[in-house]
């Protein structure tokens, strides 16, 4: 049965976590949690060791908007030339034999390969998070990266002691609410207006700012036409469909479709989508 959630207040609702000092607050996990950037490198096991002791786990992602969103973030901390990727809490055949899990046993239902991965080999069974893209590709365990942990949000009352704590609050790259991406210096905000809480669903799609104009493919703010992530089969050529949507989600398997997140199709521009994802300028 799908579960249909109508967000209506302000487009987009987001929870916030409070989290310790250097610590980033989730915009996109339920529950919120807080994720701390570690750019010690280190080998999967001690990176999920160094997050056991800090009271949480590898990081795990259960939707697009929170993996982009970690991966954006990520480029900002992880600024080492020699850093192209950072470990995630993504593991083989030890868990479950013959599939990939969370260290976290969270439910696997998200995924953002890329291309000719998972590898599925002995000798590369951990998952890593390429920061160029967000896609996530399988590993020797053993190499040395930055990583990620998530620690869930914990409150606490005491009926004798009040501790409040003051921070000071950086200047605004991006409006509340908008996503700063270093990589490209623009903000970014998607807008959903459905949710299903079925992982697997034909709804997951979000509007793009890009159209087939005269025949040719072009981008609403004019930028150049440089970059393309188009699944198999597509773009086709049918008069009908000029407008791009991207996948936020997974599809169904068995469906006929090698659709994963961030995967594009050209799509009849009369369809109702009731996401899409907006892009502006920086404030400051």
């Amino acid at each position: 049965m799908l579960c249909f959630i109508i967000l209506f207040t302000n487009l987009f609702v987001y929870t916030y976590a409070t989290c310790p000092s250097g610590q980033i607050p989730s915009k996109f996990a339920d529950p919120p949690v807080c994720y701390s950037f570690e750019k010690a490198k280190a080998n999967w096991f001690a990176a999920m060791e160094n997050c056991t002791e800090k009271g949480g786990n590898l990081v795990s992602f259960h939707s697009m908007f929170e993996n982009m969103f970690v991966n954006g973030e990520a480029g900002n901390f992880f600024t080492d030339s020699s850093t192209s990727d950072f470990w995630i809490g993504g593991i083989y055949n030890t868990i479950s034999p013959g599939k990939w899990s969370w260290i976290d046993n969270s439910t696997f239902d998200f995924f953002d390969w890329d291309k000719g991965q998972p590898q599925n080999t002995t000798d590369s069974v951990c998952a890593s998070a390429i920061m160029n893209g967000a896609k996530w590709q399988s590993e020797d365990c053993f190499i040395d990266k930055p990583f990620v942990c998530e620690i869930k949000q914990l409150l606490s009352t005491s009926p004798t002691t009040t501790t409040t704590t003051t921070t000071t609050k950086k200047p605004n790259i991006c409006p509340d609410s908008w996503i700063y991406y270093n990589s490209s210096n623009f903000c970014y905000k998607a807008f959903q207006m459905y949710k299903t809480c079925n992982a697997c669903d034909w709804s997951v799609q979000a509007w793009i700012g890009l159209s087939r104009i005269a025949g040719n493919f072009q981008w609403t703010d004019g930028t150049p036409f440089d970059y393309s992530s188009w699944v198999h089969g597509r773009p086709v050529s049918d008069s009908r469909y000029q407008c791009v949507e991207s996948w936020i989600g997974q599809t169904c398997d068995g469906d006929g479709w090698d659709l994963g997140p961030t995967e594009w199709a050209n799509q009849n521009c009369d369809v109702k989508i009731l996401n899409f994802i907006c892009k502006k300028g920086r404030i400051s």
